[in-house]
């Protein structure tokens, strides 16, 4: 919908683009189409209609920047017990490190699905690792799922995994997370699904256990909905079991949720987002083995080399990386004018990534993705934003797999053939005469870089405003 409201090819019956009426700062405004009228708005008042991006600013340009690693994710405290001096004692999980907890996707399923509400059901209590002496009252133990009540690429890639599997798993109860393919392209929601949205957290921002007093939700938390919380740190901040029972009491707790791979262990001890001693579930992917969530896993999803039919690579490229004109797909659409989305399609349903078929391959992931101006202002910040992306994209500070900045956070730099393909499709735009060994050579330019408005490229002539 962004991408249809920027390049304004898909108009209503008013010719405006679709999804052309945006609310910023309380107001709605209106985006002119690529063929109607396009003055200038003077402000942000209701029905001030702006000019069309595409038209002033150039063609999108929308390219992963990394791969992103949502994972299951809990604390391993279940259990505290307050004595008659209040003095607390707390019990964890016989599973204390990332990875160590497999789920079946039976398991996986019918918890996010709202149908495992406590420790006693489907095996959860020996997968999770409960203590023996609590195995008996593992029914007792509820199990509060927790996600985000924002719209986040996170929610879109888990929704898509669950979408994508759950049919085979629950037993004939209904799949919540089924999407229509007809539905906004076939791509995943950004949102939970309604029927499984519950109370609301509002995070406190407190990035040390110690000095987290979480404060009550807001509605009635529910087993079976999820507890909805704002970012991947406000999901955080609410798995983290801060309870303090009162003197002589007994009190369980377990919440399990979906956060980047950047808050769990060992992670998150790289960046300082948080204390709160998060872990992570391995998943089982489609060869049935439960994988742990870690850079190289995440990676293997996107297949290798020696298996050529689960290598998934940008469109019209090679496993080198290099331009061929005869491999599948499409870098430049000239019929919409745009850049083709199967740059970053991993929201839709129909991905590969949605259940990864290569062996060894953590089974949910997908991108973070940059989207940029074709056209800039002038010479110098088309030239700072290439050099930027140049240096992203080919620099082991980021790119190293092991001990890049991305690797360190448990994130993962985009595959070696993507990083080829952006620098020389997006950056610096080689001239492709030679590179395809093929018949069907391609002279000149594909056109696609970064430009400076009126002087770079035939995409910024006439273009009267910068970015």
């Amino acid at each position: 919908g962004d991408i249809d409201t920027y390049n304004g090819t898909r108009v209503d019956g008013g010719g405006n683009s679709v999804g052309g009426l945006v609310s910023q700062s309380g107001s709605t405004i209106r985006i002119a189409s690529n063929t109607g009228a396009a003055p200038v708005g003077s402000g942000t008042g209701t029905n001030t209609l702006f000019p069309n991006p595409r038209v002033t600013y150039g063609r999108a340009i929308q390219i992963p920047l990394l791969i992103a690693i949502p994972t299951v994710s809990f604390d391993p405290i279940y259990k505290k017990v307050a004595d008659a001096n209040g003095v607390i004692t707390s019990t964890a999980l016989r599973n204390t490190a990332s990875g160590r907890v497999r789920l079946t996707n039976t398991q996986l399923c019918n918890i996010f699905n709202g149908y495992d509400t406590n420790l006693g059901q489907d095996g959860l209590a020996a997968a999770f690792g409960l203590q023996t002496a609590d195995t008996p009252n593992a029914s007792s133990i509820p199990l509060q799922i927790v996600g985000r009540s924002d719209g986040s690429g996170t929610t879109s890639i888990f929704y898509r995994h669950l979408e994508a599997i759950c049919d085979a798993f629950l037993g004939g109860q209904v799949n919540r997370y089924k999407v229509d393919a007809n539905t906004a392209g076939g791509n995943a929601p950004t949102s939970l699904p309604l029927g499984l949205r519950g109370a609301t957290y509002a995070k406190t921002g407190v990035t040390v256990k110690a000095n987290l007093v979480q404060p009550a939700v807001t509605g009635t938390e529910t087993l079976g909905r999820y507890t909805l919380a704002d970012g991947n740190d406000g999901v955080a901040e609410y798995l983290a079991n801060v309870t303090r029972p009162a003197a002589g009491t007994t009190v369980y707790q377990f919440r399990v949720g979906f956060v980047g791979n950047d808050f769990v262990q060992p992670y998150v001890t790289n960046n300082g987002q948080n204390d709160f001693n998060l872990l992570s579930a391995a998943l089982t992917n489609r060869l049935g083995v439960a994988i742990a969530a870690t850079p190289a896993t995440a990676t293997r999803a996107f297949g290798t080399a020696s298996v050529p039919a689960t290598l998934l690579l940008p469109p019209q490229t090679l496993s080198t990386g290099k331009y061929s004109v005869t491999a599948p797909g499409n870098r430049f659409d000239p019929a919409t004018n745009a850049t083709n989305a199967s740059w970053v399609s991993s929201a839709n349903i129909a991905s590969p990534l949605a259940d990864p078929a290569p062996s060894g391959s953590y089974p949910l992931v997908g991108t973070t993705n940059g989207l940029f101006y074709q056209c800039y202002a002038n010479a110098s910040e088309t030239s700072v934003t290439k050099a930027f992306l140049s240096w992203y994209y080919g620099n082991k500070i980021s790119t190293d797999a092991a001990a890049g900045i991305l690797a360190r956070n448990g994130l993962a730099p985009v595959t070696k053939a993507y990083q080829i393909a952006i620098q020389e499709t997006f950056i610096s735009n080689p001239t492709y005469t030679d590179i395809d060994p093929s018949p069907a050579t391609v002279a000149g330019k594909l056109n696609l870089d970064f430009g400076t408005r009126g002087v770079s490229t035939p995409q910024c002539d006439g273009v009267t405003t910068g970015a």
